[in-house]
């Protein structure tokens, strides 16, 4: 059986908002969501590398095809 370890954070209430409406939508608990979301962004940053979403990676792509022509 998985254990699970309690937490607090803290979000802005128009970030729990839409926390709270995606978790309806999928008919999970906020932490269920929360540990759905994770899931899926690791898979995603497995897929693609984390540094491919950030703001920073789009400047260094773009030098990169600079240097390439």
């Amino acid at each position: 059986m998985a254990t699970r370890e309690r937490i607090n954070i803290t979000l802005h209430p128009i970030e729990l908002k839409k926390l709270d409406s995606i978790a309806k939508k999928h008919k999970e608990t906020r932490s269920g969501m929360l540990t759905r979301l994770i899931q899926e962004y690791h898979e995603e940053s497995d897929r693609n590398r984390i540094g491919d979403i950030t703001e920073l990676s789009y400047v260094l792509r773009d030098r990169k095809k600079d240097k390439v022509k």
